[in-house]
């Protein structure tokens, strides 16, 4: 089963209306996402976005998901997740005031893009807050993916070669295989350096799990 992470796609990383009407390629990448998103969303596909904080009082284990792994254990079960999140109906997190941790709480500047619609309410959409370009630096964000039976990451968001990059060579070594939209990637993937090949080579060359796949699509 696939899921589709959006990574960092939020107002640390300027895309505010303003900024996306001054730059044509944010322009396109934005109408990409929100096409991909509008088909995941018709489908009743696994979707999950990434968010990019600095820390502060809220962490990765904090983030919209009311799931504590075990103190005790240093790799949950299958078995372990499933059973947390179906006790807790893998549920948004909500402040005392009823808002959206990552559209509402957070600083301004880490804020989801308010054009991904993020839906925090009924239809519940998970967010997990990473501290570190790879998404999966956020420990509950693997077993959460492993207990929703998912074997690979569909990948769209920024910065293309650095936080897109570094997720999917977390992906790979949890186990996942990792697949770019590139149509959804910023910047765009052009030239020698930003050429297909070379950003899947670069992510298998540095997880070393030869086993699992990158792609680019």
């Amino acid at each position: 089963m696939q899921a589709l992470l959006v990574v960092d796609i939020d107002h640390n990383d300027n895309w505010g209306p303003k900024y996306i009407q001054e730059n044509n390629q944010k322009k396109q990448v934005m109408e990409e996402i929100k096409k991909v998103l509008e088909e995941k969303r018709a489908k009743k596909e696994i979707i999950v976005f990434i968010v990019l904080t600095s820390g502060g009082k809220i962490t990765g284990q904090e983030a919209q998901l009311e799931y504590r792994p075990p103190r005790d254990t240093a790799q949950d079960s299958e078995l372990t997740v499933k059973h947390s999140l179906n006790q807790l109906e893998a549920r948004a997190i909500k402040s005392q005031s009823g808002k959206c941790i990552v559209c509402e709480e957070l600083p301004e500047y880490a804020r989801l893009a308010s054009f991904l619609k993020h839906r925090h309410g009924t239809e519940f959409e998970p967010a997990f807050i990473k501290t570190r370009g790879n998404a999966f630096t956020n420990q509950t964000l693997a077993p959460y993916l492993r207990s929703m039976g998912v074997d690979e990451i569909i990948l769209a968001g920024c910065n293309t070669f650095q936080c897109v990059l570094d997720t999917a060579v977390g992906a790979l070594e949890a186990g996942f295989h990792a697949t770019l939209l590139s149509r959804c990637a910023y910047p765009p993937l052009t030239g020698d350096l930003f050429n297909n090949p070379a950003w899947s080579q670069n992510a298998q060359n540095r997880s070393g799990q030869s086993k699992f796949r990158a792609e680019v699509i």
